[in-house]
């Protein structure tokens, strides 16, 4: 179950079959806080009935993989599609 936690109401599946851009952080000092595109995942658009919040899902039950990779060949093409991304956590 996804909930939003704005309106405390049960999410649901909006579309299916969007794409969403990992993002890693760039190590080094000189750009702590700089980001590039690592990989491409199918996910599940989530939208809140209430506010409108949507949120993409990219569940991990049943051994979902990413699709492609940034050293595969036509991926920063794909990436320029995207209109979702996903920053890596940090502490």
């Amino acid at each position: 179950m996804i909930v939003c936690v704005k309106c405390s109401r049960q999410m649901r599946p909006k579309r299916n079959g969007v794409e969403v851009v990992e993002q890693a952080r760039q190590r080094s000092d000189e750009a702590p806080d700089k980001y590039w595109d690592y990989k491409l995942w199918m996910a599940d658009l989530w939208e809140c009935q209430d506010c409108g919040t949507h949120v993409p899902y990219v569940g991990d039950r049943h051994g979902q993989q990413a699709f492609r990779e940034h050293f595969q060949e036509g991926f920063a093409e794909r990436v320029q599609e995207v209109g979702y991304r996903a920053k890596e956590w940090t502490r």
